[in-house]
């Protein structure tokens, strides 16, 4: 199972952490944690026309380049996030989000039943098409 942090900034830079949760102990170490992709937006998001730039500075999960070569080649709104082949199906993710939203302070953790799930699902909240996570149960 992986675990994907996103945390948007007032700036609108997008950090994804990942840890795979394959380990003995269910409770990842915080501290262990890497940022996997940046992913920031110009102009300010969610303003179009926007560009999406990508970078995968960490190998730790193993996603990462696959999910930056898409981002690259897409404009606005996060649209190529749902039609990524997914590689693993059927692998549980679990998504943490901490930051700002379309504004809005969000501290919401949900688990998804696969990867694809997942990255279609972080394209429809970026867009503003689903409940802000911070209207949800913690």
């Amino acid at each position: 199972m992986y675990k994907l942090v996103l945390s948007t900034l007032a700036f609108c830079a997008l950090s994804v952490l990942a840890n795979p949760l394959e380990v003995i102990d269910p409770v990842p170490d915080k501290n262990s944690e890497k940022i996997d992709l940046v992913v920031m937006t110009s102009p300010v998001f969610p303003h179009p026309p926007a560009h999406l730039f990508c970078d995968p500075v960490g190998l730790h999960f193993r996603n990462a380049t696959e999910i930056c070569k898409l981002l690259k080649n897409v404009d606005s709104n996060f649209e190529g996030l749902a039609p990524v082949e997914c590689k693993d199906p059927g692998v549980p993710v679990e998504i943490w989000m901490h930051g700002l939203l379309n504004g809005e302070e969000v501290h919401f953790e949900k688990r998804f039943h696969d990867f694809c799930h997942a990255k279609k699902h972080l394209g429809l909240l970026a867009e503003g098409l689903l409940p802000l996570p911070s209207t949800l149960p913690h």
